[in-house]
C-alpha cells in the first residue's frame, strides 16, 4: 500500500503526523502541570486559612468547624 505512494506525499504526511503528535503531547503535559499547580495553590490557601482560623477558635467549644477545615485541606 505504501509502495504506491510517492515520497512527495509520504514526507508531508509524516511531518503532519509528527506535528500533531507533538502538539497533543505538549498540550496534555501543560494541562497536567497547570492542574497540579492550581491544586497545590488551592491547598496552600486552605491551609493558611485553617491556621489563621485555628488560632481564632482555640479554646472555644466549637471545634467542629476547625475539623471541617482540616478535612477540606486534605483535598
Amino acid at each position: 500500500m505504501l509502495k504506491n505512494i510517492s515520497i512527495a506525499k509520504k514526507l508531508p504526511a509524516l511531518f503532519a503526523a509528527m506535528t500533531t503528535i507533538s502538539v497533543v503531547s505538549v498540550g496534555v503535559m501543560s494541562y497536567v502541570q497547570l492542574s497540579n499547580t492550581i491544586e497545590s495553590d488551592a491547598i496552600s490557601k486552605v491551609v493558611a486559612v485553617e491556621k489563621s482560623m485555628g488560632k481564632e477558635f482555640e479554646g472555644q467549644e466549637d471545634g467542629q468547624m476547625l475539623v471541617s477545615i482540616r478535612l477540606l485541606s486534605r483535598f
